[in-house]
C-alpha cells in the first residue's frame, strides 16, 4: 500500500525563531532543509506557490484573485494523491471554503482559531454567509446551532469566541490557544480512522497575528491585558516609518508571544507526529513547513512589523522538515530549496520517494498587499516585489523602481546586508511576464474588488486589518 503522507503549514514562523524556540521537532526530524525560502510573503500567493510549483503571477494565485476556482486538481501537488483518502483542516481564511480550496478534499473541516471543537458550527463559514449585525447576528447563530447535529458543541465554539472577545485589554489571559490543540486532535481522528492510504493537509494558525498571552502559553514579561490588535498591522507600520523607536514596549511584546507560540507548536507537534506513526497501518510521512515568516522590526526586517510591503530574509527563509522519510533520501546540502519545488518533493512521497530539485537560481515574488485598509501610503504596501538568490547574493527590485543588492550569510538565518554592488539585470529573466508589465494589470490599489467572501470582521480577527 502507498505510504501516508501529512503536509502541516505553519503560518508566518520565520526560521531563526523556529530554530530557537522549536527544538523538539529538530530533534525528533529526519530531514531539515536548512536553506529553504518561501516563494511569497503571504497566505495566498505563498500556499498557491505550494500547491501548483509556480509564481503567483503564473498560477494566478495572489492578492488581486486568491481563489483556486479555476485551478484544475491535475494542476496541484493534490493529484498525485488522488488514488488517496484526502482531508484538510484549516484555520486560514485562504485555504478554506470562501476560494474553493475545499473541493481538492474528500473531507475539509475548517477550525475557527478561536473553537474549542471542531465538530461545531464553523464559525468563520458562519461569519461568511450571515448577513446580519448586533442581536440580531447573535439571534441566527444560536438558530443554526440549534439546528446543527453538535448543538452544544457549537453553542461553546460560540461562547469561546465572545469571551476571548471580551477579554482583550482586561488583565486575565485567553481562556484557549488559538486552534492548535482542536485542529491537531481533529486532524488525528481523521488520519487515524483506518482510511489509508491517506493524504492530510492541516494549517496552523497559532503563529499568526493576533498574538495575546493564553492559559496554554504564558509569554514571560508580557501583561496579560496586551495583544498585538492594538496596533493594527498598516497602519502601524506607518507609524514605524516616521518613529521607529517610539513603539519597543508593544514591539518586545509581540516578539515574545511570538516566540512562545512557536514553543507552543512545538510542544504539541511532536506528539501528533509520533502518533501517526504509531497508531497508522502503513508508514505515514509528516512534512513541516511555514507559508512565510514574519517581521519583528529587527534592522534586517527593514523596521517593519508583520508580513506586508517586503521580501526580508525575516520573510522568505522558512524551515523545511520531514518526518519519517523513506530510506532513499537525498541529504539537502547547502543549496537554495524554494517551495516552487515542494510540489515535486511531497508527491514524491507518494511512490515512497524524496525528490529533491536545486535551482542556480531561486525566485521569489510579491504581486501586492493585504486587502486595502483605507489608511495613508497604501500603495507603497500594495507595489510589486520580486527578488532572485543567486549564490550568496539577493537581489530585488519593485514596482516603484526601487532596487537592492543583498549579501546572505548561510550560516545566519534571516538575515541580509545591503551591498553597494551593480544590480545585475539578468536575474530578471526567470519571470515569464516583466514586473511592471503584470503589475498595471490590477490598476489603482484603492478600488481593488475583494468581494463579498472577506468579510472585515472575519480579516480582523485574522490580523490583516
Amino acid at each position: 500500500m502507498a505510504r501516508n503522507v501529512v503536509l502541516v503549514v505553519l503560518d508566518s514562523v520565520r526560521k531563526d525563531y523556529f530554530d530557537e524556540h522549536a527544538p523538539r521537532l529538530a530533534d525528533a526530524a529526519d530531514v531539515s532543509f536548512d536553506h529553504c525560502r518561501a516563494a511569497s510573503n503571504w497566505s495566498p500567493s505563498s500556499h498557491g506557490a505550494i500547491f501548483t510549483g509556480e509564481l503567483p503571477h503564473v498560477s494566478g494565485l495572489h492578492s488581486h484573485d486568491p481563489s483556486y476556482d479555476d485551478i484544475p486538481v491535475k494542476d496541484t501537488l493534490f493529484d498525485a494523491f488522488r488514488d488517496h483518502y484526502r482531508f484538510a483542516v484549516s484555520s486560514n481564511l485562504f485555504v478554506a471554503r470562501p476560494y474553493g480550496f475545499d473541493e481538492y478534499f474528500d473531507e475539509f473541516t475548517s477550525v475557527s482559531r478561536h473553537a474549542v471543537f471542531a465538530e461545531g458550527e464553523e464559525i468563520d463559514s458562519f461569519l461568511h454567509d450571515v448577513d446580519a449585525e448586533g442581536v440580531r447576528r447573535y439571534y441566527e447563530f444560536l438558530r443554526q446551532a440549534l439546528g446543527h447535529d453538535e448543538t452544544v458543541r457549537s453553542i461553546a465554539n460560540g461562547l469561546m469566541l465572545k469571551t476571548n472577545d471580551y477579554l482583550e485589554g482586561v488583565p486575565v489571559p485567553r481562556l484557549w490557544d488559538y486552534g492548535t490543540r482542536t485542529q491537531l486532535s481533529h486532524a488525528t481522528d481523521l488520519a487515524t480512522a483506518g482510511r489509508e492510504p491517506f493524504f492530510g493537509f492541516v494549517n496552523l494558525m497559532e503563529t499568526h497575528n493576533p498574538h495575546a498571552n493564553n492559559v496554554f502559553y504564558r509569554a514571560e514579561d508580557v501583561p496579560n491585558d496586551w495583544w498585538s490588535d492594538k496596533h493594527r498591522t498598516v497602519p502601524f507600520n506607518n507609524r514605524l516609518l516616521e518613529d521607529p523607536d517610539g513603539y519597543d514596549e508593544h514591539v518586545q511584546h509581540y516578539r515574545d508571544t511570538y516566540a512562545a507560540s512557536i514553543g507552543y507548536v512545538d510542544r504539541k507537534l511532536v506528539p501528533f507526529v509520533e502518533r501517526l506513526q504509531r497508531e497508522t497501518e502503513e508508514e505515514t510521512t509528516v512534512v513541516v513547513t511555514a507559508d512565510h515568516g514574519e517581521n519583528l522590526c529587527y534592522p534586517d526586517d527593514d523596521g517593519m512589523l508583520g508580513h506586508i510591503g517586503n521580501v526580508t530574509e525575516s520573510l522568505l527563509h522558512v524551515p523545511l522538515l520531514v518526518f519519517n522519510a523513506p530510506e532513499s533520501v537525498r541529504e539537502p546540502d547547502d543549496t537554495y530549496f524554494s517551495h516552487l519545488d515542494l510540489r515535486t518533493l511531497v508527491a514524491g512521497l507518494a511512490d515512497d520517494e524524496l525528490p529533491t530539485t536545486y535551482r542556480d537560481r531561486v525566485p521569489a515574488e510579491v504581486v501586492g498587499g493585504a486587502p486595502p485598509d483605507h489608511v495613508e501610503n497604501y500603495d507603497y504596501w500594495d507595489r510589486m516585489i520580486r527578488a532572485v538568490y543567486d549564490g550568496d547574493r539577493k537581489y530585488v527590485w519593485d514596482s516603484f523602481g526601487d532596487r537592492s543588492v543583498y549579501r546572505i550569510d548561510r550560516d545566519r538565518p534571516c538575515r541580509q546586508e545591503e551591498v553597494d554592488e551593480p544590480f545585475d539585470e539578468s536575474v530578471e529573466e526567470v519571470f515569464e511576464v516583466p514586473l511592471a508589465e503584470f503589475k498595471s494589470r490590477f490598476g489603482d490599489a484603492q478600488e481593488k474588488d475583494w468581494g463579498d467572501d472577506i468579510p472585515e470582521d472575519r480579516l480582523k480577527r485574522l490580523g490583516y486589518l
